[in-house]
């Protein structure tokens, strides 16, 4: 890739994101106008020897976005900035030549949910020693078990995230370096001091020279000048999508895809609210709460009519969204309706709790009402995170909307715009991580 040569054409900059099933990559102009998209499947899973393992091969997805910047590249040679984003939470081994020393870990592994040791699993015993709320998926759960399980490759290895492996990669460095947003992803980290605490590591027993470091200000981990474009340390999936699809003006996203996820912007942190703060950009924070289920509660309902069609007729149904939509906007309107709790993996808070059907009466136990009822519990999951914000961070007369949840079935959108009382807006692109990550690395450009 040629660096920038500033002409008619202006800064172009290119953002990849690494998600969990796709690999996405944007080419954007300094304008902010999108030119080229690409997503490739992200089809470097590996089987394990258990059913709860999660894991990915590292060189294949390196080699994946390798391909989506060559055919973003082959639309205009003049490329002068590189932002990355990626799934968070999980984790890769590197060794001192900075090359995979083991699978991606990633954030659906489930490692961290088996039994320990007092009848706890890895992450309920982690919380307890070190006072950080650890989850299975965190990235320092899962080093947690490996380290407790041998499983930890010898030698003078470090741990990172899937964005911050590429993006050294990419830059041909031998030493991750992490942004906070992919750093705090892991657990164990101090948001006031901008630092893993070394503390919490020592009672955990985890040394703590196999992190890399942490990056206080944005910067480039290749410089303005040279034979590469200047490429920007890695940002979590969630900041990169808040960068991409928030405008000025507006303070809160709801993602909703597979999973679901609301974000608030502040400007201060606070500890005492009780609510999960991640690091954004620049001295600033996220709010965020995360159902587990998100979409997938209705891909759930969809395989159940599946295969309730299946079992009488013998065929495949096709379009069975539409029809769910259709179903669900009739009872829309009924007094009498399901109330469904979407929480059949439970929460982060409360693993343990499972999904409940409420109010079922003689005339509410249709496909509709179920539809409806699933959408509406989808959408309260988030409220309750919401309603737990302080007012303050809340005063917005819109709600920025985005995930393939929201943009494709406007009933979802309908549902929440009448429990949050605000105009859900939908950002003009889709791909809203790869062009956060891509604004982002322009951005920094000029500073």
């Amino acid at each position: 890739m040629k660096p920038i040569e500033k002409g008619s054409d202006g800064l172009q900059g290119i953002g990849i994101d690494i998600g969990t099933t796709t690999i996405c990559g944007v080419l954007a102009d300094e304008n902010g106008n999108v030119k080229k998209s690409v997503t490739l499947a992200n089809d470097s899973a590996m089987e394990g020897e258990n059913q709860w393992e999660r894991m990915q091969d590292a060189e294949k997805i390196f080699l994946r976005c390798k391909e989506v910047l060559e055919q973003l590249q082959a639309c205009s040679g003049e490329i002068g900035t590189l932002g990355i984003s990626g799934q968070m939470h999980g984790i890769l081994y590197v060794d001192e030549e900075g090359r995979a020393a083991s699978p991606l870990y990633s954030w659906q592994d489930g490692r961290g949910g088996l039994v320990f040791r007092e009848g706890k699993t890895y992450s309920e015993y982690l919380t307890r020693i070190t006072g950080y709320q650890m989850a299975t998926g965190y990235g320092l759960t899962t080093h947690y078990y490996n380290l407790k399980n041998g499983l930890v490759p010898e030698g003078k290895v470090k741990l990172c995230t899937i964005g911050d492996y590429i993006a050294m990669r990419l830059w041909e460095g031998k030493t991750p370096i992490m942004h906070k947003s992919m750093a705090a992803s892991l657990g164990m980290f101090d948001l006031a001091k901008g630092e893993f605490d070394r503390a919490a590591l020592d009672k955990a027993g985890i040394d703590g020279s196999i992190l890399p470091k942490v990056s206080g200000p944005e910067q480039y981990l290749s410089g303005k000048n040279g034979d590469k474009p200047a490429i920007a340390m890695a940002l979590g999936d969630n900041q990169a999508s808040f960068y991409g699809a928030v405008e000025e003006g507006c303070t809160v996203l709801i993602n909703i895809g597979t999973g679901s996820q609301i974000s608030v912007l502040t400007k201060s942190y606070d500890e005492s609210v009780g609510v999960e703060y991640r690091p954004y950009v620049g001295n600033s924070y996220l709010i965020v709460g995360s159902p587990l289920c998100g979409g997938a509660s209705y891909a759930l309902l969809k395989n159940f009519f599946k295969e309730t069609v299946r079992l009488f007729t013998g065929k495949e149904p096709e379009d069975i969204y539409s029809f769910m939509n259709q179903a669900a906007e009739e009872a829309y309107e009924k007094e009498d309706a399901l109330e469904i709790d979407t929480r059949f993996l439970g929460s982060r808070q409360e693993p343990e709790v499972r999904g409940a059907v409420k109010n079922i009466s003689f005339y509410n136990f249709t496909p509709g009402d179920f539809a409806i009822g699933i959408l509406r519990g989808m959408g309260r999951e988030l409220y309750e995170i919401y309603q737990k914000i302080p007012e303050e961070y809340r005063r917005t007369n819109m709600i920025t909307g985005s995930g393939n949840g929201i943009r494709r079935n406007p009933l979802l959108k309908r549902v929440l715009e009448d429990m949050f009382g605000k105009e859900i807006r939908i950002p003009q692109y889709e791909e809203e991580a790869a062009y956060g990550a891509a604004r982002y690395a322009m951005d920094l450009y000029g500073e």
